[in-house]
């Protein structure tokens, strides 16, 4: 990921890219990562649980908070007319 965001922002040294596309597409890369590993919680807790002692009910509470909050990067942005 890291190596696809440092190429992209290379692209605008050269006139390939505008700030703002670079900027949009790796907040996308970020999000999509977010949901990604949100989603997935649940998978990596049991991984976890094999290796480590975890308190359920702090977990389930965490997990709780984080799924019932909207993102607030959700907003779909509006073009400039």
């Amino acid at each position: 990921m890291r190596s696809e965001i440092e190429a992209y922002i290379e692209k605008i040294s050269t006139g390939e890219r505008q700030y703002s596309e670079v900027l949009e597409y790796v907040l996308n890369l970020y999000k999509k990562k977010y949901f990604q590993m949100r989603d997935s919680i649940d998978k990596i807790v049991s991984a976890y649980k094999k290796f480590f002692d975890i308190d359920q009910g702090n977990y389930l509470k965490s997990v709780k908070d984080i799924k019932s909050k909207p993102n607030p990067h959700a907003v779909v942005a509006k073009k400039k007319e």
